[in-house]
């Protein structure tokens, strides 16, 4: 590696490490900014403190924003911390709101479809919609393999459900099998 690129890797992670200190300010108008600068400026390594700050904060006005800008994130390399933190408990808080960004940044998830319906089938029914949609969207980019597992593991959940969540699967099982 050049010294011209190390200068710039090191420039990047202290601009990072800068970024990461205001997010953890609880300044909020510090913090909206950053959220601003990232949209344009930041690296998907910084997603788990804006997950963290969604998670954790009181401010609205912060967790729309957070909420907002994993809802436009384009790297499909994002999609791994999104994931990432659908399978952590410590965001049940926001577990909805992460699938929700999932659906609105229209990134790839179809290799963690088992996990969406893992989801649907255990969260609320809010969120359960949300994954709904997720799973319906990824239907084009499963093998069969696959889609005799999605079937399996809706079909073995629709007994731990509510009716309201029974019909809900029951409409995606259609969908699935007219594929």
């Amino acid at each position: 590696m050049n010294e011209e690129q190390t200068d710039k890797n090191t420039s990047l992670k202290e601009k990072e490490k800068k970024q990461v200190s205001i997010l953890r300010s609880g300044n909020s108008k510090a913090i909206l900014e950053i959220l601003k600068e990232l949209r344009t400026d930041g690296r998907n390594s910084i997603l788990p403190e804006v997950i963290e700050l969604m998670s954790g904060s009181e401010n609205e006005e912060v967790k729309a924003a957070c909420q907002s800008l994993l809802n436009d994130l384009k790297s499909q390399d994002s999609t791994d911390f999104l994931i990432a933190a659908l399978k952590e408990p410590d965001y049940n808080n926001i577990r909805g709101e992460l699938l929700s960004a999932c659906w609105q940044n229209a990134l790839d998830y179809h290799p963690h479809i088992l996990l969406f319906a893992d989801l649907l089938i255990k969260e609320e029914y809010a969120a359960s919609i949300e994954a709904y949609t997720l799973i319906e969207n990824c239907l084009a980019h499963l093998d069969d393999k696959v889609i005799v597992q999605l079937i399996t593991t809706l079909t073995n959940g629709i007994g731990q459900v509510s009716e309201e969540k029974k019909r809900l699967i029951e409409s995606l099982l259609g969908i699935i099998r007219e594929y």
